[in-house]
């Protein structure tokens, strides 16, 4: 983090594999160097998603994020986890073009396969976007709890 702060960065993003005391640690040391934190919410909040909204979790950086931690994706879970948000002052960036591409990649990577701008993207990330995506490979259960956030984000839902 040190290091970021020192390259100019403003803000430290965080990831889905987080344990929740690397997770709070990162929370911690951002807010002491006054950097923003945004990101992901950790898997290791499933049982207790409140516990993720911590003072300094600036943003939740896909509303999808969300999805996993509902089974159907009620009205009633959608508004649960924008009071959490809203009382752990925490923003939430919609990110309804994610929704897309994540339907894609469960139903086959081909489509991510043949974007032109993959050839710009690190060969890591390529790498993980083809060789590890988790999104190819998730359960019925959770298939259809995407197609319905995805139906939720199209126009004149």
């Amino acid at each position: 983090m040190r290091d970021a702060q020192a390259e100019g960065y403003e803000f430290i993003k965080v990831y889905s594999e987080l344990d929740t005391a690397t997770f709070r640690a990162i929370l911690e040391e951002a807010a002491l160097r006054r950097m923003k934190t945004v990101g992901h919410i950790p898997d290791a909040f499933q049982k207790d998603l409140a516990a993720a909204f911590q003072p300094n979790f600036g943003m939740v950086a896909h509303a999808e994020e969300f999805s996993k931690h509902s089974a159907d994706f009620t009205e009633a879970d959608a508004l649960r986890f924008a009071q959490l948000a809203r009382q752990g002052g925490t923003w939430v960036t919609p990110t309804l073009t994610t929704i897309r591409w994540i339907a894609s990649e469960i139903r086959s990577l081909d489509e991510l396969r043949a974007l032109p701008a993959l050839k710009y993207m690190h060969p890591l990330i390529q790498q993980k976007w083809l060789k590890a995506n988790h999104y190819n490979r998730i359960s019925p259960q959770r298939m259809r709890t995407i197609s319905i956030a995805w139906s939720c984000s199209k126009p004149g839902w």
